[in-house]
């Protein structure tokens, strides 16, 4: 393979990755961070709602908020959470803490008040990273997904959390009934 062909595939590789990664740009963190952290999913469409982080140039949570909502349509398109939906998918009590290689910060989603979720940031050999960590089934584990399961327009039958340990030796799952 010539140099000029491995261009093209290595481009495209990157930015297979980049979706997969979920961290593709979007208006949600201008000015630095990773767009999708964590997102939710629900059974009755492709659209998510997704959880960034705003970072300065060191890893480090930005701002007050530095926690950022949008709602990901299925096609592409990206929007702010409308008053309705920040009730309920919106976050608070953001509590942020810093450290030489990163930080973190902690915080509780508006419709499970009851639920603390960390996102820990730190310096990779590429660049930031950060991961959603919780408690699924009541062990310490890396967010992996969050599945709304709708019984009708606007009722929840249930909502599938998924995770893996921290060590990530296995796939931890929990079934949450309203």
């Amino acid at each position: 393979m010539t140099r000029s062909s491995r261009v093209p595939a290595l481009l495209a590789s990157i930015a297979v990755i980049a979706v997969l990664l979920g961290t593709t740009r979007t208006y949600a963190v201008d000015g630095g961070g990773i767009d999708t952290v964590f997102a939710i999913r629900k059974s009755s469409n492709d659209n998510t709602v997704n959880y960034g982080i705003r970072l300065d140039a060191d890893c480090h949570p930005r701002t007050e908020d530095p926690i950022v909502t949008y709602f990901h349509r299925g096609e592409g398109s990206t929007r702010e959470l409308s008053m309705i939906e920040r009730s309920i998918y919106g976050v608070r009590g953001q509590r942020i803490t810093s450290t030489e290689t990163g930080g973190s910060v902690d915080f509780r989603l508006r419709a499970v008040s009851d639920r603390t979720i960390r996102i820990a940031t730190a310096r990779g050999a590429n660049g930031c990273t950060a991961r959603a960590i919780t408690r699924v089934n009541g062990e310490r584990a890396v967010l992996v997904d969050i599945f709304v399961v709708l019984d009708g327009p606007r009722s929840v039958d249930h909502v599938e959390v998924t995770g893996r340990t921290i060590a990530g030796a296995r796939t931890i799952q929990e079934h949450i009934r309203q």
